[in-house]
C-alpha cells in the first residue's frame, strides 16, 4: 500500500508545478528549521527497498541526508525502517546505499524496528537519544513531511522537520547510485506486513 502510494507521488510530481502549495508548504517549513542547523542527528524514513531497482523517492531521501551532511547540517544520520513490504530491512538497505555514497559509515546508524512514517520518529528518536544526540530533525520528502507535521507537533518529542524542494525530486531521479550488495538487509522467510495483520485478526 505504502509503495504505490509513493509511486502515484511520483506521478504527481511530474505534473505539478514547482508553484503548489505542497512545495509552499514544506520549502518554508525546512528553511525555518535550517536556520537552526546544525543537528545532532537527522533521521531518515525508508520505504520498500527492491533488488536491482531503487525507488526515486527512497533514493532522494538518502541524497538529500547525504546533501545535509555534507554541507553540515547534520552531524550524524539515522536511518529508520524495518523490512515492512518487501524482504530488505530498510534502514540496512539504505545505510548500505549511504556506505556507497562515501558517507562516512561512523556518522551513519540504524533502526530497524519501524513500520511507518510515526514510528519512524518515535524509534528513531529513542535510538538519538540513547547515542547522546539531542537536537534532531526529520529528513525527508516534501509529501511525507507534510504528512508527519501534525504527528511532530502534537509528540512529546522537540524534533524539526527538514523535507528537500520538490524541484529536486527531477534531479536525485537521475543521479544513479552505485551497485550495492544488499544481501546483509534481505530477510529470510519474509512476511509482508499486510499479511502479518491479516494473520493476526483470524
Amino acid at each position: 500500500m505504502r509503495l504505490s502510494f509513493y509511486l502515484l507521488i511520483i506521478i504527481i510530481t511530474f505534473i505539478t508545478s514547482s508553484c503548489g502549495l505542497i512545495n509552499h508548504a514544506a520549502n518554508n517549513t525546512g528553511k525555518d528549521y535550517l536556520i537552526n542547523a546544525p543537528y545532532d542527528a537527522i533521521i531518515v524514513p525508508g520505504l520498500p527497498f527492491s533488488e536491482g531497482k531503487v525507488n526515486t523517492i527512497l533514493k532522494a531521501r538518502i541524497l538529500w541526508a547525504k546533501w545535509l551532511f555534507e554541507r553540515k547540517v547534520a552531524k550524524n544520520i539515522i536511518f529508520s525502517g524495518s523490512a515492512v513490504h518487501s524482504p530488505y530491512v530498510e534502514a540496512k538497505a539504505m545505510k548500505i546505499m549511504a556506505d556507497s555514497l562515501g558517507i562516512p559509515s561512523n556518522h551513519t546508524f540504524m533502526e530497524t524496528r519501524a513500520e511507518h512514517g510515526t514510528e519512524n520518529i518515535d524509534f528513531g528518536i529513542q535510538l538519538a537519544h540513547q547515542l547522546g544526540f539531542k537536537k534532531v530533525a526529520i529528513a525527508t520528502d516534501p509529501f511525507q513531511s507534510l504528512f508527519l507535521k501534525k504527528f511532530t507537533q502534537k509528540s512529546k518529542y522537540n524534533v524539526a522537520l527538514i523535507p528537500f524542494p520538490l524541484q529536486l525530486i527531477r534531479v536525485y531521479h537521475k543521479q544513479k547510485i552505485p551497485g550495492i550488495n544488499s544481501t546483509e538487509a534481505f530477510v529470510k522467510d519474509f512476511v509482508p506486513l499486510e499479511k502479518r495483520d491479516v494473520a493476526q485478526k483470524e
